[in-house]
């Protein structure tokens, strides 16, 4: 074979195999960026509807004040004294 050719034929192999690796890492990193996007969205989803009704808005207020009463409750413990 040409010395030309296998020189050719041996460097498309290699970017061959570089491209496929760069399709790996950039096939992980768009599912770590489809996921955040995927959070973003529901966040805005739920600002949009928090926003267009207030029973909802007093709603989820209450249910983060009750949460963090209980943390704090479950934290003192059953004698509620620390």
């Amino acid at each position: 074979m040409n010395p030309q050719l296998l020189n050719l034929a041996q460097r498309r192999a290699r970017l061959v195999a570089e491209i496929g690796q760069q399709r790996a890492e950039l096939g992980g990193r768009l599912a770590t960026a489809r996921q955040s996007l995927a959070y973003a969205g529901i966040g805005l989803l739920a600002t949009q509807l928090l926003a267009r009704r207030p029973w909802l808005r007093v709603l989820a207020l209450a249910g983060l004040v009750i949460a963090a009463g209980s943390r704090l409750a479950a934290h003192r413990g059953p004698s509620g004294r620390r």
